[in-house]
């Protein structure tokens, strides 16, 4: 969680753009997976993922390219193309719709509560517009060590089912062990925002209840 830090009010970043590209190539992933384009889409992904790896890299090296669009941007996008990518695994049997409930859900209820937080700390009165604004002072939900770790065992599991039958072993016993973990680290991840989550807004209502 950062509260009420100002990194940057830019809005065309190098990351940012990345982050964009990275969202409107998640339907396409899909579109190819379920019409039996799997290279197409293996290609795809690792294009995307290559992405999620530099604009990470370049918000670090270079801090005029951060800002506080990119820090909500960021999560947004790996969840979506987390998201496409399970759906459409699941939807040709690539995957258990068990392990696809698991991921879907936990960022689902990551992105509410990360919304919701963010309108507890700007105060009940405040608007819709003053809510999205990179402006605004309040509370922006960041991603925590052990969410970066599941998304990246996440999107290795996905990449690896994926690419598995296009290898000739769509029954490879490593791809059993890697949807449990995949599903062991997103629940997880999931019970510690849900900890971290209640801490907060205990926090905010004691701070609120003070003024």
């Amino acid at each position: 969680i950062r509260v009420g830090e100002r990194i940057g009010d830019n809005v065309v970043t190098v990351p940012n753009i990345l982050c964009i590209l990275r969202i409107a190539a998640s339907p396409f992933i899909l579109y190819f997976i379920v019409n039996q384009g799997f290279m197409e889409a293996l290609w795809l992904c690792s294009i995307t993922a290559a992405t999620d790896l530099l604009d990470g890299a370049i918000a670090r090296r270079f801090p005029s390219q951060r800002s506080n669009l990119g820090a909500i941007l960021d999560p947004i996008a790996d969840k979506t193309f987390v998201g496409f990518l399970a759906l459409a695994l699941v939807i040709t049997q690539k995957i258990p719709i068990e392990l696809a409930a698991v991921l879907l859900l936990k960022d689902l209820a990551v992105i509410l509560g990360a919304v919701y937080i963010r309108y507890q700390s700007l105060g009940n009165s405040v608007s819709l517009r003053e809510m999205f604004s990179m402006r605004s002072r309040g509370m922006v939900l960041e991603p925590s060590l052990l969410s970066k770790c599941t998304t990246c065992v996440v999107m290795g599991t996905l990449a690896f089912s994926l690419a598995a039958p296009l290898f000739g072993s769509p029954h490879h016993w490593l791809l059993w062990y890697s949807w449990v973990a995949s599903g062991s680290l997103s629940a997880a991840t999931f019970a510690t925002y849900c900890y971290s989550g209640n801490q907060i807004i205990s926090y905010i209502r004691s701070q609120q209840a003070d003024t």
